[in-house]
């Protein structure tokens, strides 16, 4: 599945649930929910990140399994892909021109051209 794939799922789904309300939610609650759970689900992925590294508590390692980290990293990008909609902006584009930036900044040498 490429970006627009997922994009046009996101759409799909985000679209059919909303459908699932009586009435349309407020905008601004349902942007503040979806960046909860972004939050939630980022939360999520640093337990297995530290997992990974074996930084975890170890009564909490058992949690931790590759299976599990690959979803989290999934639930992140899903997650930020529907509250990109929510905010009625082009997450496609936004992606493309950073990496535009970040091209930018390698050129120029930076030390960390990502962030």
């Amino acid at each position: 599945m490429d970006l627009q794939q997922l994009q046009e799922l996101v759409n799909i789904e985000s679209d059919r649930l909303m459908l699932q309300y009586n009435e349309t939610p407020d905008p601004k609650l349902v942007i503040l929910a979806r960046t909860v759970k972004l939050s939630e689900e980022s939360g999520e992925l640093a337990d297995q990140i530290l997992g990974y590294c074996g930084l975890q508590r170890k009564d909490k390692m058992y949690k931790y399994s590759m299976d599990k980290l690959s979803k989290e990293l999934a639930d992140v990008i899903i997650t930020t892909f529907v509250l990109a909609k929510a905010c009625n902006v082009d997450i496609i584009k936004a992606i493309d021109d950073k990496m535009q930036i970040v091209s930018q900044r390698k050129l120029n040498g930076e030390v960390n051209p990502i962030v």
